[in-house]
């Protein structure tokens, strides 16, 4: 009996032990935290969906992507759609359930042979896959994940079998095909099934195939040997018809349709059987498979260095995100209205700031990431979130930390969008536009992961050779160019023969050369479906008449239809056809990262952060990189950034010097009563008239500014600060300005005479009403600004005569209040782990334990809902007779996944209702055979 996979993946759970269970449920994305699976059956479920499959291929390296597509092109079966349906339509059913499964003498064969070295790396890369469930032994063969069908639609760029293709041809067609081949075929037009057969045991004899094909004349073998790399074809000219398109004369395609070499699929597409290819590739055809990464070469670098350069990046960190998020505090940039910081928000933030424009998208893009800053869309500004608060008074080691957290998970590569040289549109910060999605988190762990793997004590020292491991690594974030895929035999055209060529373009370019060279390995499968797509819906654009085409090259395909001068049609030209290829090859890889411009922006993004420095990972990045506990990173951020300093030294130069990060008091204090001149590891803030007013502005007084900076003070204040504070403090408010449009009024007339007369007072058309009252033409806020540059001090006040107290309004949004969670840096698996395994242990011990004997309707609903392990229709089956409540876990009829806790159950046909004592009767919204878990309420 032929298992599903969800009986098959249940079986391979059972054989693990708990820690590896363990590890194989906490890299998988789709088994639920809550509620936990409780048996096998209900993990296996959660593990058949095709989403396990999808993500887990994200996170393999190029080895282990090579290796799981020759396992899809020997794989026995091909499900149809490419995707399992498993938990995800509204009713999954078993026997749709597609199984896929491998021999692996057939991959030894095709990898290098028993024995060989290629052999011997298979198995850690089979390990990976299924550690990530992608793959996983049974009876002897190898089962794979049907979810991985859609990544590999053309495995090795080889079609699918040739017996369910030929089961989609016309009888007459078969006849003529098994007639072609050299057999007899069955004497009844309607024996479809049979011909079929025969004609795939005759296409599976690589000698019949050689002994049809040698007869063919060059055009049709030209086009042969093409499709022998590319697997399929499709003719733009083709009607939207299941037969294909009526022969031309002349075409050599009609001699390999005859023969069962291509057989039409449909939508004008045709398909080279997978057996065909294979015969032509030859037996010493070898697939290739990189099981080790290229070789970074490193230098030894100076570790006090390092540690030195960290220590500096760190504090300009904090330092440069508090002043940015400080500032937009007071003066919010204001959102463009697409959404996002324009441009020239952007150049006022880097002028306050002093750094340039890509520093400050950087810090917003990290601030935003950590939740420190958000987009008000309904004030049309961005400010800081609540959680600033919060962030601000913490330590600098933990803001630093928040910082780091914020950048491992920023879904962006900020100095990447604005390198000048990029390509790409550069996407404002915070407008959420970005297209990037998750590629930039997976390829960020890449590169820490590399770099963490180096020598401790060695710095990279080629950053292109680190750009080829990384997209090694995690080949799926990055993209490559129309330049790139044509260089491997997508468009006819080995890697061998490229080197060979120098420059120039070899006859195997026509599509004559070698079948047997091994595929280049920067070519996916991905990159070989786009490209053949792209090409077959341009036209007759590349390739011998086009890869649509694949015409004689004599006739009006040929490669005189081609504009390029002189060169063979595979080499990309400026002519419309070949820019449209570009453009959907470039559209198909949206979003992708060139590998050495994401590691040149990164590594500076991970030196801003102190994380790298000199090319080497500092002890803070180690720890990212190697996922450490909050704790452990904690004190490696202790050691880069000392707690935050809360004295100063007064010197006789009017200035305050801090070493070391100050204090959000300390910085508020001198802030308000002093002007920054430095930033960073040490601070310096210097003391003026026009500083001291403004702290006397904001309510202060001088006799309390003097004891609060006495507080601070590492060797008491200096004589003369003392006396600046002092005069200041005098002269303030000896003139003071009230609203009328501005009335000025001093106790003193012989000071309001001389205002009166000032010279650079005249704007302000003042009159003299009384001999110490003057007024002013001028509003309140003019009248006081003129008053200050002409060297007064005057005190504002309001209306009814109090003191106007000025200060900086800050402005906050609504935001995730995370205060709570510091210094928590990243998630970490490890503080999982020893939960996870107390739950397999569980699980496993469910397992080995004797199936509890059924009641009937336990086992009539066993049968009604094959997802529903013994246990669950036990529960389900008390439930309708009690009428209790249970939680169940579903697939709705939206195809969404479902949890919910119900009472009251009836039982109607394949369906389940709720029949409440006095309510009408409700359907529920889904089917007993998508119900794949039942829990009594109160678990």
């Amino acid at each position: 009996m032929t298992l599903s996979t969800t009986d098959s993946l249940a079986v391979y759970l059972a054989s693990l032990p708990a820690p590896d269970l363990a590890r194989v449920v906490t890299t998988a994305p789709t088994v639920p935290e809550e509620p936990r699976p409780r048996t096998l059956r209900h993990l296996a479920v959660c593990l058949a969906d095709p989403e396990t499959a999808l993500l887990g291929c994200s996170f393999l390296s190029r080895g282990e992507l090579q290796l799981l597509e020759v396992l899809w092109a020997v794989a026995d079966e091909r499900p149809p759609g490419g995707a399992a349906r498993l938990g995800r339509d509204a009713g999954p059913r078993l026997d749709d359930d597609p199984v896929v499964v491998v021999d692996p003498d057939v991959v030894l064969a095709l990898v290098g042979g028993p024995g060989t070295a290629e052999a011997r790396e298979l198995g850690p890369a089979l390990d990976t896959l299924t550690g990530r469930v992608l793959a996983w032994p049974e009876d002897g063969r190898i089962r794979l994940h049907p979810g991985a069908a859609s990544v590999f639609p053309l495995p090795l760029g080889l079609g699918a079998p040739a017996y369910p293709l030929l089961l989609g041809q016309r009888a007459e067609d078969l006849r003529t095909i098994v007639r072609e081949l050299g057999g007899l075929p069955a004497g009844r037009k309607d024996d479809t099934v049979e011909n079929a057969a025969l004609a795939a045991r005759l296409l599976g004899d690589p000698d019949v195939v050689r002994r049809v094909t040698s007869r063919l004349d060059p055009p049709a073998r030209a086009a042969l040997d093409e499709l022998a790399e590319i697997g399929i074809r499709r003719d733009p000219s083709a009607a939207w018809g299941y037969y294909g398109t009526r022969p031309r004369p002349g075409d050599p395609l009609a001699r390999l349709r005859r023969r069962g070499l291509l057989l039409a699929t449909g939508d004008g597409w045709e398909m080279m059987p997978r057996e065909v290819a294979m015969a032509l590739r030859g037996d010493t055809y070898r697939v290739a498979f990189e099981a080790r990464p290229p070789q970074v070469p490193t230098a030894v670098v100076d570790r006090d260095a390092v540690f030195r350069a960290s220590a500096a990046a760190a504090a300009a960190a904090v330092d440069t995100a508090t002043r940015l998020l400080h500032t937009c505090a007071v003066s919010p940039p204001q959102l463009l209205k697409s959404g996002g910081v324009g441009v020239r928000e952007l150049r006022r933030l880097a002028k306050e700031l002093a750094c340039d424009e890509a520093a400050v998208r950087l810090w917003l893009h990290v601030a935003e990431s950590a939740g420190l800053l958000a987009a008000d869309a309904d004030h049309g500004q961005a400010a800081p979130t609540t959680a600033y608060d919060a962030w601000l008074d913490g330590e600098p080691a933990v803001r630093l930390l928040a910082l780091v957290r914020g950048w491992v998970t920023m879904p962006d590569v900020p100095m990447l969008d604005a390198a000048p040289a990029s390509a790409r549109r550069q996407v404002p910060p915070l407008s959420a536009t970005g297209d990037h999605g998750g590629l930039a988190l997976v390829a960020r762990g890449a590169l820490l992961r590399t770099l963490g793997g180096q020598d401790p004590g060695h710095a990279v020292a080629d950053t292109a050779a680190l750009a080829r491991c990384i997209a090694w690594i995690c080949p799926t974030p990055f993209r490559h160019g129309l330049e790139d895929i044509i260089d491997g035999p997508v468009f006819g055209l080995g890697a061998a023969d490229a080197d060979a060529a120098d420059g120039g373009w070899p006859a195997s370019a026509w599509g004559s050369g070698d079948a047997t060279a091994p595929l280049p390995a920067e070519t996916s499968a991905a990159e070989r479906r786009i490209a053949v797509a792209v090409a077959g819906d341009a036209g007759d654009a590349v390739g011998p008449g086009g890869l649509g085409g694949l015409g004689d090259p004599g006739g009006p395909d040929g490669p005189a239809a081609h504009p390029g001068d002189g060169l063979p049609p595979t080499v990309p030209c400026d002519c419309p056809d070949c820019r449209e290829v570009g453009e959907e090859i470039a559209h198909a890889f949206r979003g992708r990262f060139d590998a050495a411009a994401f590691t040149d922006a990164t590594l500076r993004e991970a030196a801003a952060l102190g994380l790298v420095a000199h090319g080497a990972l500092t002890a803070l990045g180690g720890g990212v990189a190697v996922r450490h506990s909050a704790a452990v990173l904690l004190a490696a951020a202790e050691e880069l950034l000392p707690p935050a300093a809360r004295s100063a030294r007064f010197r006789t130069d009017l200035t305050a010097v801090v070493a070391g990060p100050a204090s959000v008091e300390l910085a508020r204090l001198l802030g308000g009563c002093a002007d920054a001149e430095a930033h960073g590891p040490t601070g310096v803030w210097r003391f003026s008239e026009a500083s001291v007013r403004r702290h006397l502005d904001a309510g202060g007084t001088a006799p309390g500014l003097l004891a609060d900076l006495a507080d601070i003070a590492v060797g008491g204040i200096p004589q003369r600060l003392h006396h600046l504070v002092h005069d200041v403090g005098c002269r303030y408010g000896q003139v003071r300005a009230a609203p009328a449009a501005a009335v000025v009024y001093s106790d003193d007339e012989a000071l309001v005479a001389e205002i009166q007369r000032h010279s650079r007072l005249t704007a302000l058309g003042l009159r003299r009403i009384a001999p110490t009252v003057l007024l002013s033409g001028q509003p309140l806020d003019r009248t006081v600004a003129a008053l200050r540059r002409a060297g007064y001090a005057p005190a504002a006040e309001t209306a009814t005569g109090s003191a106007l107290v000025e200060r900086a309004e800050e402005f906050r949004v609504p935001g995730t209040d995370r205060a709570a969670g510091w210094p928590v840096a990243l998630p970490m698996p490890e503080e999982l782990s020893d939960g996870w395994r107390v739950w397999a242990a569980d699980v496993l011990g469910r397992a080995a334990a004797p199936a509890p004997v059924l009641g009937a309707k336990a086992a009539r609903l066993r049968e009604a809902a094959p997802l529903l392990g013994p246990e669950d229709c036990a529960v389900l089956a008390d439930a309708l007779d009690r009428g209790s409540a249970v939680r169940v876990a579903a697939t709705a009829y939206n195809g969404e996944p479902m949890t919910s806790t119900v009472a009251h159950l009836a039982m109607a046909g394949d369906s389940l209702y709720m029949r409440p004592p006095n309510g009408r009767p409700a359907l529920l919204p889904f089917r007993l055979e998508t119900l794949w878990m039942v829990l009594p309420a109160d678990d």
